[in-house]
């Protein structure tokens, strides 16, 4: 048997706990006691493709106890400690282990201006696992945590300092150390908070490491009901080095809004300004590297119930390793939204806009994507209308039609890089139904959607359906049924090639589950079975697929069961992963100790 140095100090702070919480002096109080704990077996076996038979047997005691010290506003302590014994047979090359597992916290003047809290884990993976047991990992973990408020303000500071180790076969051995610290103050109409952290990273067996530190500090500033101001300033140092090569990333961002809203007319300001940089090296020579100085304000002003009014400009300096470029555009605006027309079971809709932006500069990343430059004036109309039919059956079933149309003009290039220069028409329909009862609800939508552009410099198509459907059965009162079904098709062609490649056909992702559950199965009080499938397949929607990390299709079974303290789980459960099947049953029986 090997215990780690850190457990036995885990025993020993258990037992000191114990001890000192029991112990009888003129000025100690006697301290009772909560003991509690567990008994536990269970039994997994696991089959995959291709790969040996797993089969694994856990028997795990756990005892657990809480007290105080002294009085419970001076020390509150609990712990708790776990004994294993696992025994493994893989096709014959397996083995035998045990280890111990548990928990230690202290906290010292929990109610007071300044608690202190020290706390202890150790955990295995093997303990509790329902799923993937061949992902067995021990970790262990220690941290301090400090707090403290004056008596005099709202200043509130809390640093920790936690360190963990991870050991697994196949994930190799992990250290970690993360040191936090926190501060916050409110002044009068003034909020301050500042955090931050120093993250070291380290796997022993390979020599790769991570660094990562972060500061992040927030001010806002709010006089009043009608204006705030926010301010987040981030900050992050990262330093790599995998496989013999070192990554370094430094990031710097501060972001300033802005509101304010008239006391008597309807009318709205926002403006906001952004501070950017970035820089990537490896090794002493640098890879890449951009600032961005930006700033951007607007104005709304409401007329009437139907009218809206609108006006901005923006302004950003970039400067990148590929050159500099500036740009800045003024915009101006209006919307019109009809009141709604309602006709017996009909209701109409419709809707207008005009916008006309005056555009100074280019946008770096048009060019380097083959795009023309953007055009110095450039307006925009959109309108359209859309209407719907509802009928409502004799019980509360409800099905709705909905048909809508509009039409966009946009005279030249904007700075939006996916915006398309000339008309462009969208069409689209939606069948929904409802229906719920005493008994069970359904809900079913079908919607399509079409856009196509009808000349210009640039074009577009895109088409998008999609199928929703979840229904909700209560069989009786111990047994319901519930199920749902997503299905998504798209389909797009453009001019933006260097940006979103266009696709020759649908893509399509689908994922349902199908769920069943019953208790008091065969007239068993607390006997409860349970039944979940599950299908999802993603094809081509993905951004970065990896067929491999997706689990395609599952069903898992489960019965359990409870008399007084005693619990039993059995379970089955068969997955598609990694394009291989995976079998996995396990039985679970446990008996609790104490209260």
């Amino acid at each position: 048997m090997h215990v780690a140095s850190p457990m036995h100090r885990l025993c020993a702070v258990i037992a000191c706990v114990a001890c000192v919480s029991t112990a009888r002096a003129d000025d100690w109080a006697l301290a009772p006691v909560r003991t509690w704990g567990s008994v536990a077996y269970d039994f997994r076996t696991e089959r995959v493709e291709d790969q040996p038979d797993r089969i694994q047997q856990l028997f795990t005691t756990t005892l657990n106890m809480s007290s105080y010290l002294y009085e419970p506003w001076f020390a509150v302590t609990s712990g708790g400690i776990g004994m294993t014994f696992s025994d493994l047979d893989e096709t014959r090359t397996g083995g035998r282990d045990r280890f111990l597992t548990g928990n230690a916290r202290l906290n010292l003047f929990p109610r007071s201006r300044f608690p202190f809290e020290a706390h202890f884990d150790a955990t295995d993976s093997r303990i509790g696992a329902t799923e993937e047991s061949l992902s067995d990992y021990r970790s262990r973990e220690f941290g301090l945590v400090q707090r403290y408020r004056p008596l005099d303000s709202n200043v509130q500071f809390t640093a920790s300092h936690d360190r963990r180790s991870q050991d697994g076969v196949r994930s190799g051995h992990y250290e970690q150390q993360l040191t936090q610290l926190e501060f916050s103050d409110s002044i009068g109409k003034h909020n301050l908070s500042v955090s931050g952290s120093l993250s070291d990273s380290r796997r022993v067996d390979t020599d790769e490491n991570l660094r990562y530190d972060t500061l992040v500090a927030r001010h806002s500033y709010a006089p009043s009901s009608r204006l705030s101001v926010d301010t987040v300033a981030n900050w992050a140092d990262t330093a790599a080095q995998v496989a013999a090569i070192d990554n370094a990333n430094r990031f710097l961002q501060v972001n300033t809004l802005a509101f304010w809203r008239a006391a008597t007319r309807p009318m709205t300001v926002s403006a906001s300004a952004r501070l950017f940089d970035f820089e990537s090296s490896r090794g002493e020579g640098l890879l890449a590297s951009s600032r961005q100085v930006a700033a951007n304000v607007g104005a709304t002003y409401l007329y009437g119930p139907t009218w809206r009014f609108n006006a901005g400009g923006n302004f950003a300096r970039t400067q990148t390793s590929a050159g500099d470029a500036t740009a800045g555009a003024a915009t101006l605006g209006a919307s019109w939204q009809g009141a709604p027309i309602t006709h017996g079971r009909i209701d109409y809709d419709r809707y207008a806009s005009a916008d006309l932006s005056a555009n100074y500069g280019d946008d770096p990343r048009l060019s380097s994507a083959g795009r023309e430059p953007v055009d110095p004036f450039v307006a925009a109309v959109q309108a359209g209308h859309a209407v719907s039919w509802t009928r409502s059956g004799a019980s509360s079933s409800r099905f709705v039609v909905s048909l809508g149309q509009s039409a966009t003009w946009q005279s030249g290039t904007s700075a939006n890089a996916f915006s398309a220069a000339g008309p462009e028409a969208t069409h689209t329909a939606a069948l929904t139904w409802s229906d719920g009862d005493g008994t069970g609800s359904t809900y079913v939508r079908f919607s399509f959607g079409d856009t196509r552009s009808l000349g210009g410099r640039t074009s577009r198509e895109l088409q998008l359906m999609n199928l929703q459907a979840t229904r909700l059965v209560s069989i009786d009162a111990n047994a319901s049924w519930s199920g749902s079904l997503t299905v998504q098709s798209s389909r797009q062609r453009n001019t933006f090639e260097a940006l979103v490649p266009s696709s020759r056909g649908f893509r399509t992702m689908l994922s349902a589950d199908l769920t069943y559950q019953r208790d008091r199965l065969f007239g068993v009080r607390q006997l409860r079975y349970s039944s979940l499938l599950r299908v999802s397949e993603q094809r081509e929607l993905q951004l970065y697929p990896d067929p491999r990390d997706r689990e395609s299709h599952s069903w898992e079974n489960r019965l359990d069961w409870r008399a007084g303290k005693l619990s039993t789980r059995v379970a089955v459960r068969a997955a598609r992963v990694d394009q291989q099947m995976r079998y996995l049953a396990t039985f679970k029986v446990t008996r609790e100790i104490g209260n």
